[in-house]
């Protein structure tokens, strides 16, 4: 090479700038003007950037079907939100290997095209500062730091000041030990988090959706094959493609439903009630149960200072139970004199006869709002209630084989969401260290209305209740 060509290629060298990172109107990361990803989002994944944008503190749980493209769409949103703010982030998956199986070296396929695009690769070169192949961290030139996790060690997020973390194929994680461990993290940084899963069985994960969903602060959305379509109506993962795996995996039905549907496997080893509420639902006994005006209206609770559940609900000369109103559990500190209102506004509202109010053995111990000891039997009572304060049962499983008789007598009203999550939802404790379910019930968001619900089958066991509004009394024609 002459010096003449070799001084121009110096020169060219000199005054070449690295591409401008920038970001469009959506939020999506532009390098010269050109799209940093290369795939576009699908409808779906487009309306949960744009609302990940739209919230402060982003809280996401997307239970989403296989071949929905959750890994790339959620390595995507890490690493812009990395480009965007530095801060450090954590992308965890179910273990060390998976996380550099599915991350580190793993590629999105493009179904049309084949072409193979490395997750790794997606992070423009120029703005890496370096990476470190062992620990399976990205550092980038803005000083944002990526790490790749397994939830088989999450202690090691231990210490680490977090903006964003993704807790991806949640239910196959261990336990939900890598959850616990984030989310005060993250409450106190302020930053973002985002779960995204297919179902593994009634475990943990589906559990926290059950709640979440619940919750407004949560983005919580179920899509199975049928829902995720693109512009045009058109199913991205096809009856054909269903079908082709499986053939090719040997998949059985119940697999089928949980993979492509989001409709978990029943693990009767783990949920109480999971076969009898499985029942409900096909025999149609959740729908609109309006109170009968002929029956009086009974109240079951479960007291505690955190969580006061109602159950208002009505028993038949058949024997069958109606659940005709619920009330789930306040986040707040109430008294009892609140909850007695709440239970005699919809009582006069509906014009309905008063029954009893049916309270644990142990309600004198129970305390709200006070600075000592108080009998809330006692409270009620002054307050007019009737009061029918259950007996003491030894045996805690005695009182849930006692709901599993009387689960297939109940109709609950379509209205009582969260008693009928709470019921799917209420498992078994577990044992992280012996790796098995224990013989008692995990305290949790469900304990509380399905002891609620435990007491209501006690006292009608028990002969506690009228049947009949004559006999207090009061009669109300419809």
């Amino acid at each position: 090479m002459s010096v003449r060509n070799l001084w121009k290629k110096i020169e060219a060298q000199a005054s070449k700038k690295d591409p401008e990172l920038s970001f469009d109107g959506d939020g999506m990361a532009l390098l010269d003007g050109e799209p940093v990803f290369p795939f576009k989002l699908r409808p779906y994944q487009k309306r949960d950037f744009k609302k990940f944008g739209s919230m402060e503190h982003p809280k996401f749980f997307l239970h989403y079907p296989r071949r929905a493209g959750k890994d790339s769409f959620c390595w995507m949103l890490c690493v812009t939100q990395a480009l965007k703010v530095a801060g450090n982030y954590a992308y965890i998956l179910p273990d060390r290997e998976q996380a550099g199986r599915v991350i580190w070296r793993g590629a999105m396929i493009d179904k049309f095209t084949k072409k193979a695009n490395k997750f790794i690769d997606m992070i423009p070169s120029n703005m890496i500062a370096k990476k470190n192949d062992q620990l399976k961290t990205v550092e980038l030139t803005n000083g944002s730091v990526i790490y790749l996790v397994g939830a088989n060690r999450p202690n090691s997020l231990r210490g680490i000041n977090l903006s964003g973390v993704i807790l991806s194929e949640f239910a196959f994680f261990p336990t939900d030990e890598a959850y616990l461990i984030i989310l005060p993290v993250i409450a106190e940084s302020k930053g973002w988090i985002l779960i995204n899963t297919t179902p593994n069985g009634f475990n943990f994960s589906w559990s926290l959706f059950q709640r979440l969903k619940h919750d407004d602060e949560w983005h919580a959305v179920l899509e199975t094959v049928d829902t995720l379509v693109d512009d045009d109506g058109e199913r991205y993962v096809s009856d054909d493609d269903v079908q082709g795996a499986v053939r090719d995996g040997n998949m059985p039905q119940g697999l089928v439903r949980q993979e492509f549907y989001c409709e978990p496997i029943l693990n009767e080893d783990e949920l109480y009630f999971a076969s009898e509420m499985t029942q409900m639902r096909e025999d149609d006994r959740i729908k609109d149960a309006k109170p009968d005006h002929k029956l009086p209206i009974h109240f079951a609770m479960d007291l505690g200072a955190d969580g006061t559940p109602i159950i208002g609900f009505q028993v038949h000369w058949s024997g069958d139970i109606s659940i005709v109103w619920y009330q789930k559990p306040f986040k707040k500190v109430r008294t009892w004199g609140e909850y007695w209102q709440d239970i005699r506004e919809y009582t006069i509202k509906n014009r309905l006869v008063m029954g009893k109010l049916v309270l644990p053995h142990d309600s004198a111990k129970r305390a709200i709002g006070e600075s000592t000891i108080t009998s809330a039997e006692t409270d009620f009572l002054n307050m007019g209630a009737d009061v029918v304060k259950l007996r003491r049962v030894g045996n805690k499983d005695s009182l849930i084989n006692l709901a599993k008789v009387y689960l297939p007598k109940v109709v609950i009203d379509e209205s009582c969401e969260h008693l009928i999550d709470a019921l799917s939802s209420y498992n078994r404790d577990f044992d992280k260290k012996l790796q098995v379910f224990k013989d008692k019930p995990r305290h949790d968001e469900w304990s509380h209305p399905s002891d609620a619900f435990q007491y209501m089958c006690q006292a009608i066991e028990d002969g506690d209740l009228v049947m009949s509004s004559k006999q207090n009394g009061v009669y109300y024609n419809d």
